[in-house]
């Protein structure tokens, strides 16, 4: 049994209340002035900014001290590497944070986009590479890029086919839009993005993922930017519009926002106030001569985005971030995809840092210089998600302490800057995302990720090849991700188990250090994000090739003599959920619906769902001609959306509501029964297709 510095320990059994306030008074004044200044300083945030940030900033680096001197333990060697270990990963933590503080500290200041000056239309080309990628899903790309609003003598449109398969040729063909198929594949995308260079002529070029749907004034918006002297790049977030694994297998699409919209719209945009905006590799618009000037996009690493905009803004170029929805895409379909994605992201960005130092390259200022090398080390947290997860195993289960310090002086100097951290971070993302959420993402992607960093820092496996995401597909029945699933579950019962072994201890009336306590609360923290991170393993079915868009429409159906109106609920490419004013017969039957938006008729079969009402009918209507494909296309993903209201956390979003939630997903979906939604059969028409012939 370990032995404890007397001087320390607190012995709760013996006195737990009396003997936590036998300190100086000044101790808890100091502890209540500051909760009571950070509290109000986060209700008056929107004109405490910056204070609210140095409070916060100060309040880490009084615990960092605090950690530095008085807290590292020196009972034996694995205590002392432990205890390093721990204040290692603290400190980068610590410059992570202060990194993020004065990022976030300039604001995200709404900028109008600038006026596009009149018979301003340089030529632009736009890109979209593809190897491997569903042609169904490539179409839906290409369509939308022809009805781009843009002049069409002054537009071409490339399809970079690094696949050589004949049907993405064929489709070129029917969309009567340039094909380009090269010979040799080095490089991968950046290399398939050069290659395109070197064949077209276009002023500006704009690159798309074969997944990301552009809306129609994407360039309108854009291009004005070029008129200025010496702009690079203007990048729009890249957002999604289908759930990605931690919504899906959460069940909780409706409550949390996609994992990455906080990056993709407040960081970017916080980084445009610096000249720091990152290219992610889709929905940007470069200037060719800016690209020309740095050899095209950058090679040497598996993701090229990275450093072509770094390299950019190296060579003096003013870029920018335009904060609006101008083009959504397919998020990973499952959570291996997910990743798989994410650790083929931190060695290309661990590479491109090795190829190009920002901290050594010419040309860039210090907050550039920062932005890059924090966007590096961020790559690093999933080493440092594990050592905050194994630090309160290793003391409860094998009494290794990674830090010297009683239950009082850790509520005196950890708890605060805790509290500040989660509250500052809870007013800095806005809504779309709280610090406890940010756990859950990075404790799911924890072991993966470190493994990747490691791997990459030591040159192991350096040579690994590039594998495009997998999307646009169709998965049956309940999947688990063994890798991951067996991996938490070995740490929630290493943290059960110890935690156990301290209930066995209290039940002997055995008296334990007041550590043992800060260590239960520190791994019941970890515990609720590594069941969360089990849930997330569990992958839920995804039946729908094509994702529903909520889109109400008047639409009218015609089995054999009669007639029905109606109103859609949802649309999606392949069909529609549609309430009608009176009941359609309940059987498979073969139709024809004229649907406000698309031309036409559309020939449809209904489809019969057991229990659900009976006025409401889905209807299914297969491949579509291009002449309906397109509009069905433009109506589905051109709407416009607002960025700042469509992606905030929305109720019950806390972890028990979410864990009840993905428990009845997974019993619903291995008990095979559908969940329906009734719907009333009250209409309200949107459109004056009542009026249509």
């Amino acid at each position: 049994m370990l032995h404890w510095d007397k001087t320390l320990e607190l012995r709760i059994l013996d006195g737990p209340v009396s003997r936590l306030f036998k300190y100086p008074v000044h101790y808890e004044i100091y502890f209540l002035s500051v909760l009571l200044l950070v509290t109000l300083l986060y209700y008056l945030f929107h004109w405490m900014r910056v204070l609210l940030l140095i409070v916060s900033f100060f309040l880490v680096a009084v615990y960092m001290e605090w950690r530095t001197f008085d807290t590292l333990t020196w009972s034996t060697w694995a205590d002392l590497i432990a205890s390093i270990t721990l204040l290692v990963s603290e400190y980068l933590g610590f410059i992570q944070q202060g990194i993020f503080y004065f990022l976030m500290a300039s604001g995200t200041k709404e900028r109008q986009n600038p006026e596009r000056p009149q018979q301003y239309y340089p030529s632009v080309d736009v890109f979209v590479p593809t190897f491997n990628e569903p042609v169904q899903v490539l179409r839906r790309t290409l369509v939308a890029c022809t009805y781009l609003d843009y002049p069409k003598n002054k537009l071409d449109i490339y399809v970079l086919d690094d696949g050589e398969r004949n049907e993405v040729e064929n489709l070129a063909k029917e969309l009567q839009i340039h094909y380009i198929r090269r010979k040799e594949h080095a490089h991968a995308k950046a290399g398939n993005l050069n290659h395109a260079l070197d064949c077209t002529q276009g002023e500006l070029i704009l690159t798309l993922d074969a997944d990301m749907v552009p809306k129609s004034n994407f360039l309108m918006k854009t291009v004005g930017y070029f008129n200025k002297r010496r702009v690079g790049f203007v990048q729009a977030p890249q957002l999604f519009f289908n759930p990605d694994p931690f919504q899906h297998n959460l069940s909780s699409s409706r409550q949390v926002s996609n994992e990455q919209d906080f990056f993709m719209i407040e960081m970017e945009a916080a980084k445009d106030h610096y000249n720091a905006p990152m290219y992610v590799g889709s929905n940007c618009i470069f200037s060719r001569q800016a690209l020309n000037q740095i050899g095209g996009f950058a090679t040497g690493s598996i993701t090229e985005d990275v450093a072509t905009g770094m390299l950019l803004q190296a060579k003096g170029y003013r870029t920018y971030f335009v904060k609006e929805v101008l083009a959504k895409g397919l998020a990973p379909e499952s959570f291996s995809e997910l990743l798989h994605q994410r650790e083929r992201w931190a060695r290309g960005n661990l590479q491109a840092f090795r190829k190009w130092n920002p901290l050594i390259f010419r040309g860039l200022s210090f907050p550039q210089r920062l932005f890059y090398f924090s966007g590096a080390m961020y790559w690093y947290f999933g080493v440092q998600k594990m050592i905050y997860i194994l630090a309160p195993i290793v003391f409860l289960d094998f009494q290794v302490q990674t830090l010297h310090a009683n239950l009082y002086f850790l509520l005196i100097y950890w708890f605060p800057q805790f509290y500040a951290s989660m509250l500052t971070f809870r007013a800095l993302a806005k809504g779309h995302r709280t610090a406890f959420w940010s756990h859950i993402y990075e404790t799911a992607m924890a072991p993966s990720l470190a493994k990747a960093a490691i791997q990459e820092t030591f040159r192991i496996h350096a040579h690994q090849k590039f594998r495009v995401t997998r999307k646009g597909f169709i998965s049956e029945g309940v999947r688990v991700v063994w890798s991951t699933f067996l991996t938490h579950l070995c740490l929630g019962s290493a943290t059960i188990y110890g935690l156990e072994r301290q209930v066995v201890l209290l039940k002997q009336r055995i008296p334990v250090s007041s550590f043992y306590w800060v260590n239960d609360f520190w791994a019941v923290y970890n515990l609720i994000a590594i069941m969360m991170s089990l849930y997330v393993s569990i992958e839920l079915p995804r039946r729908r090739l094509s994702e529903r868009v909520p889109l109400r429409r008047c639409c009218r159906l015609q089995i054999g003599k009669n007639t029905y109106q109606g109103e859609s609920l949802d649309i999606s490419e392949t069909g529609l959920r549609a309430v009608f004013s009176e009941t359609v017969p309940g059987f498979y039957e073969a139709g024809r619906l004229i649907l406000d938006g698309v031309p036409g008729e559309l020939r449809v079969d209904t489809v019969f769902v057991p229990g659900q009402d009976r006025f409401e009918r889905r209807l299914h209507w297969g491949e579509l001609p291009l002449s309906q494909y397109r509009p069905l296309v433009q109506l589905l993903y051109d709407q416009p959306e607002n960025i700042m209201q469509s992606f905030y956390l929305k109720g019950h979003y806390g972890a028990g509501f979410t864990l009840l939630r993905a428990t009845r997903g997974i019993i619903h979906n291995f008990s095979g029964r559908p969940h329906i939604r009734r719907t009333s059969r009250k209409i309200t028409h949107s459109s004056h297709l009542s009026n249509a012939p």
